[in-house]
């Protein structure tokens, strides 16, 4: 119960990798923020943190591309518990795929106002709450980028550029706010296995004109482990992030990939 007394928000929480982040900071003992504008997985989120975990949740619908409803959903948070401790960006979007003559300003305007620009408003308003709670521990803001923010991958413009600027801006962000006694961290997931996954490797299949199971067979590979990421890891090293034994830590950017990237 190292978060005990802790209380965290964490964007896109009800579903995918964000239900693993909010359940594993719950057993760790934090009080979640279910940040979601998918109201039915964040109830169902919240409900499991409840019985499997007896630790408090709170729904909140917001739209990390909405700057009043990021505003309000702070003044909530406020409101109801007073503090916070811990801000995890994990929403996030495959973005358009193809070639990048073919991808429109629109198309990635969408993206990017999910990827990147809701990184920034969630930091921008959730940062003066962290620093008014850091007197009692440190504050924390975990970003969810990826390592293909590393590593480009073929017709993902879109979603590279925003995932290396998330790590542009953890850095950044990393510097102004440790004299507030806040750390800012990323992490960096690899191939996570679930339904975004299965789209890349179906969209792969078709462009190449192969069967899924040879291009899912063949990522895998990739890896050192042969495997996906289970999305379990990827909340094991965010609560970790978020922890005393990463006291020491920031500004880093932390890899989950099984090995398939390692710099």
């Amino acid at each position: 119960m190292f978060l005990e007394n802790s209380v965290a928000v964490v964007t896109g929480g009800g579903q995918g990798i964000g239900r693993d982040i909010s359940l594993c900071l719950a057993r760790h003992g934090a009080s979640v923020v279910i940040a979601d504008i998918n109201e039915q997985t964040s109830l169902e989120t919240k409900q499991l943190i409840e019985s499997a975990c007896h630790a408090k949740a709170l729904c909140l619908h917001l739209d990390v591309t909405n700057e009043d409803s990021v505003a309000d959903g702070f003044r909530e948070i406020k409101k109801t518990f007073g503090k916070l401790n811990i801000l995890v960006n994990n929403s996030g979007v495959a973005g358009p795929m193809g070639p990048t003559e073919n991808i429109s300003l629109a198309a990635w305007q969408k993206a990017n106002a999910i990827n990147l620009d809701g990184v920034f408003l969630m930091c921008k308003y959730g940062i003066p709450l962290l620093r008014e709670s850091s007197s009692e521990r440190q504050g924390n803001i975990v970003n969810i980028s990826s390592v293909s923010a590393k590593r480009a991958l073929i017709e993902r413009a879109s979603y590279c550029s925003a995932k290396g600027a998330i790590i542009g801006l953890t850095r950044s962000l990393a510097l102004e706010c440790g004299q507030w006694n806040i750390r800012v961290n990323t992490v960096c997931p690899g191939a996570v296995d679930g339904p975004r996954q299965h789209m890349i490797i179906q969209h792969a299949a078709e462009a190449q004109h192969r069967n899924f199971e040879d291009v899912e067979r063949e990522k895998k590979r990739a890896s050192p482990l042969n495997t996906f990421v289970p999305p379990t890891s990827i909340a094991d090293v965010v609560a970790f992030l978020c922890s005393d034994a990463a006291s020491m830590m920031t500004g880093q950017d932390i890899n989950v990939s099984a090995g398939a990237w390692m710099c």
